[in-house]
């Protein structure tokens, strides 16, 4: 990652006092700053997405995984029927 990317850069936004207090009450929680509770909340929101389809990925794999064995055991194809361009199975 280039320095640049790690430089903190300023960002004057409004946010509703609600919001506000509520940011401060959980920075003091886990004893940030309330800088680094925002930046710790923004970071975690775009990783979450990625984590997501991580998980997701590892379901598939399983799934597949284990229907190709359940097949297995049963004799059958070890793939699943394949699909046409519609979504229909062939």
């Amino acid at each position: 990652m280039a320095k640049k990317d790690l430089e903190l850069r300023p960002v004057m936004t409004r946010i509703p006092e609600g919001l506000r207090r509520r940011l401060e009450r959980e920075a003091k929680w886990h004893r940030r700053s309330m800088n680094a509770e925002i930046i710790h909340r923004l970071q975690e929101s775009f990783d979450l997405p990625d984590h997501a389809a991580a998980i997701a990925d590892d379901i598939n794999s399983e799934l597949s995984s284990g229907f190709s064995a359940a097949m297995e055991r049963t004799g059958a194809a070890a793939t699943p029927p394949a699909e046409t361009e519609d979504g229909e199975k062939k």
